[in-house]
């Protein structure tokens, strides 16, 4: 009996861990959007640094959707992007062409009627980026990302996902 207690505790300890790690530590998800290619995403909630060319997860703030006239999703709603100029670097926005770039080196170009047929939006900013702001994008020319809306706060990041695998078109 006192055996069988003890594999009970030890297995109880284990699934406690294991659920604790899991729910601070680890981010597990599946990609619906096409703007990122891969469907499945595994990553930290804890992270040290962002470089550029990481897949972020974030939560996006409400004034994203109401810049194109809808309402947040309900419940916890992620965004999964690239981040592609870093806080320090410089962006520059052509707002005549839409075109963006960081460090003198072109990074995109913003739509002037989004791939849903709305009027897209232009986020434009010609200077440093400020310390705790990244700039995000999709991609896909149709990602609705930072050319649209702006930065992401550090604060709005989730997890940085280190392996993402399968393709969204894949069965």
């Amino acid at each position: 009996m006192l055996r069988f207690l003890k594999i009970v505790l030890i297995i109880s300890s284990i699934i406690a861990l294991l659920n604790f790690f899991i729910k601070r530590v680890l981010f597990i998800g599946i990609n619906t959007s096409p703007s990122i290619e891969e469907k499945y995403l595994l990553g930290l909630k804890v992270f040290h640094s962002i470089d550029r060319g990481n897949l972020i997860v974030f939560i996006p703030e409400d004034r994203i959707f109401k810049l194109i006239g809808l309402e947040k999703p309900k419940g916890t709603f992620y965004f999964v992007k690239k981040v592609v100029c870093l806080p320090g670097d410089r962006l520059s926005v052509n707002p005549r062409t839409r075109e963006f770039f960081c460090n003198g080196k072109f990074i995109g170009k913003a739509l002037t009627i989004s791939c849903k047929g709305y009027k897209a939006p232009l986020f434009v900013w010609n200077g440093t980026i400020p310390k705790g702001y990244y700039f995000v994008m999709g991609e896909t020319k149709c990602s609705y990302d930072s050319r649209y809306w702006g930065f992401v706060k550090i604060n709005q990041i989730k997890a940085k996902i280190y392996i993402a695998f399968g393709h969204l078109d894949a069965n």
